[in-house]
């Protein structure tokens, strides 16, 4: 899988964007390929990691002082550990990304070097693909700038209609696939 690829889908969302806003969108057309990568950008930012599939990464951590240690992915496939430079071997690995080790390690910073075969999911998830999709549309129908205007006795306010069930959306899928780390844990 592409390193670049969108958490949706840019005909799913050309196909939405145009039956709610009219027009005349394709999926390669430049806003389009644009609202995906934002809505991609701030889904994977949101979450603190890539989530899809990513090969060959080098992770370079702080020690912890403890047994234990949180990468930054899911499901990592774990090529080879070294600890201030000796090559060591984790306990046990769960598919969220906590390494587990016979001592402590020290508490130094950049003392961990994690070498991954791979790591991420293989699919996006359906509630990720919706609510990156949903967010990648209204960003095709917003009017950039101007929030509300009045000409006479008549005023106009733009806006996008239900924004709320769109937040707890999101929130969700954030909230199923975030990494949780520091004081965020």
């Amino acid at each position: 899988m592409s390193e670049n690829v969108y958490l949706c889908e840019p005909a799913t969302v050309a196909e939405t964007a145009n039956r709610y806003y009219g027009g005349d969108l394709t999926p390669d057309s430049g806003q389009v390929q644009e609202a995906c990568a934002r809505a991609t950008a701030k889904f994977r930012s949101s979450i603190r990691h890539h989530l899809t599939e990513q090969t060959g990464l080098r992770l370079v951590l702080d020690g912890t002082g403890t047994r234990y240690l949180r990468l930054p992915v899911l499901e990592p496939v774990i090529r080879s550990v070294t600890v201030c430079g000796a090559l060591t071997e984790p306990v046990g690995v769960s598919p969220y990304g906590l390494l587990e080790f016979s001592s402590p390690l020290p508490p130094t910073l950049g003392a961990v070097v994690v070498e991954l075969e791979r790591c991420g999911l293989e699919h996006v998830p359906e509630e990720v693909s919706a609510a990156v999709m949903v967010e990648a549309v209204m960003a095709l129908g917003r009017t950039p700038g101007v929030q509300s205007e009045t000409v006479g006795a008549v005023s106009v306010s733009y806006g996008a209609t239900g924004v709320v069930g769109v937040r707890e959306q999101w929130q969700e899928a954030v909230e199923n696939y975030r990494i949780r780390v520091g004081d965020r844990a």
